[in-house]
């Protein structure tokens, strides 16, 4: 059976310049307005990427996200990122002005009930957030799906908003299903016309088909989207007839200034009839799932046959497969899950643990950085692709405390020692995460909360955290903003910045922290 998970994985940059920043915290702007109020920044560097590209050069170096409302719902405390955009939740704008029971809404739709929806949108390119609205129903439509948002990276992501639709019933004519998407006018705050992904082609009038679409990955330029639908095939098994559900997927992209979608890979399960050595005959099937893994460029599907399973990972831009890894990766001849997938330097992905080459052959982190197999690691990495390796304690309970980092070439090299980090932390101490931005770590001593660099050495302090800078971050090698999440009389307020707690100045140079 087809499924959709998500993940999130690497790509590698360089260091960045930061901007100084003049002007203390951001006014937070009322709840009844529907744009936020930045932080303006005076001389202002133009940042290095790896990629020797130029990037915009941004106005501000800090933005405060403000909750708006939209017929009974809002946005407060729903807002994350979505490749290099920040989104707020969906929010149904039902009896809102839009439309009213019985009145005809802006796009012509008969019921006020569905089909109208409003979500924030921040991206890179913008000083302030906007309210992006969306009417979804065109005559004879009505709502399958809500509407989600999906972004491009980019220091001016693409952003486009997809929703699935059901025509009606007219007569003897039954419904069919329809997925659709609009390219956002970040600017003007607008949709573009409709692009058609194609479900069409595949309605059958006998049948619900199951259909679901996900986003799966994003590249600079692309949105990778995923439709799924189910159909029955029928065998022929020991003279008698036999049904198998057949899960179905097609991988379509969507590119910035591109009124069409584009198809790159499609899937399907198989069935095989095959006979024992008695001449019994059985169906053996070979399923496939495809899965976002959050990874830049990249999407994985595992391929389940009879006898083994396999992780394909392919390209979303280059529309080619970059690597076979099969199940067994980590030795055990009962299959490996995977939960998180990183990509390292040009050729080698991180499987939760275990670094794969472009062979697919694995090695263990443990031993890449020279620790007990058994030993339990934290895993995260820094925008310019540094793995971070963090090691609570030993399996012999000792509390052993260590952090090591991994560089493009597999090289390892250790923060510190354990001995000194132990006396540091002891029981109430411990590691907090990392500032992928910045490149340093973060640590509670025993009495204090500091910030260590990558030599080792302690730069500073800090009072908050980034939000969600471990499992629900995009692809951190992608990034030149964070998302922090501060606590307020009216409720959560999400500010991005250039890696420096909201309120602060901006980081003058990366090569400061690391």
């Amino acid at each position: 059976m087809i499924a959709v998970v998500v993940v999130l994985i690497a790509a590698a940059v360089g260091g960045f310049l930061y901007w100084k920043h003049t002007q203390n915290t951001a006014q937070q702007a009322s709840p009844e307005q529907s744009e936020t109020q930045p932080k303006k920044d005076s001389g202002a560097a133009t940042p290095k990427k790896k990629t020797e590209t130029k990037p915009t050069k941004p106005k501000v170096s800090e933005v405060s996200m403000t909750d708006f409302r939209c017929g009974s719902d809002g946005t407060r405390d729903k807002w994350d990122w979505s490749g290099g955009a920040l989104v707020s939740a969906m929010v149904s704008c039902a009896d809102d002005g839009y439309a009213t029971d019985g009145e005809t809404s802006s796009n012509g739709s008969q019921s006020g009930d569905e089909g109208e929806y409003s979500f924030g949108l921040w991206t890179p390119a913008l000083e302030k957030s906007k309210v992006i609205h969306v009417s979804m129903l065109k005559s004879g439509e009505k709502e399958e799906a809500a509407p989600t948002v999906a972004a491009t990276y980019g220091d001016d992501p693409a952003v486009f908003v997809i929703y699935a639709v059901k025509t009606k019933a007219v007569g003897t004519t039954p419904e069919t299903v329809h997925l659709y998407a609009h390219e956002v006018n970040v600017e003007k705050g607008t949709l573009g016309k409709r692009i058609d992904l194609k479900t069409e082609e595949d309605n059958l009038i006998d049948r619900d088909q199951d259909y679901r679409y996900a986003v799966i990955g994003q590249s600079d330029t692309r949105v990778a989207v995923q439709k799924t639908w189910r159909t029955t095939e029928k065998f022929t098994v020991n003279d008698g007839e036999s049904s198998r559900d057949i899960d179905h997927a097609q991988i379509m992209a969507l590119t910035r200034g591109k009124s069409e979608a584009t198809t790159l890979q499609t899937f399907q399960d198989k069935g095989e009839v095959v006979s024992d050595s008695g001449g019994y005959q059985s169906i053996d099937m070979t399923e496939f799932e495809v899965d976002g893994i959050g990874v830049y460029d990249t999407y994985a599907v595992a391929e389940q046959g009879p006898k083994s399973k396999t992780y394909h990972l392919y390209a979303i831009d280059g529309d080619k497969k970059l690597v076979d890894v099969p199940d067994t990766y980590c030795g055990s001849e009962y299959g490996c899950g995977v939960d998180r997938i990183r990509r390292v330097g040009d050729d080698h992905w991180l499987f939760d643990d275990w670094m794969v080459d472009a062979t697919g052959a694995a090695t263990s982190v443990a031993s890449i950085v020279g620790v007990d197999e058994d030993v339990d690691l934290h895993l995260d990495q820094f925008a310019d692709g540094t793995v971070y390796v963090q090691q609570n304690y030993d399996q012999g309970g000792n509390n052993a405390k260590r952090v090591f980092l991994v560089d493009g070439d597999l090289k390892a090299s250790e923060v510190l020692d354990k001995d000194r980090w132990n006396r540091l932390l002891l029981s109430d101490g411990g590691f907090q995460g990392i500032n992928y931005l910045t490149g340093e770590i973060y640590v509670k001593t025993t009495d204090e909360q500091i910030t260590v660099n990558r030599k080792g050495k302690a730069v500073g302090s800090y009072d908050e955290l980034p939000y969600a800078a471990d499992d629900d971050a995009p692809d951190h090698t992608h990034m030149t903003w964070m998302l922090f999440r501060q606590s307020g009389d009216n409720g959560d307020v999400y500010t991005v910045t250039l890696g420096q707690e909201p309120g602060q100045s901006a980081p003058d140079d990366a090569e400061d922290a690391g």
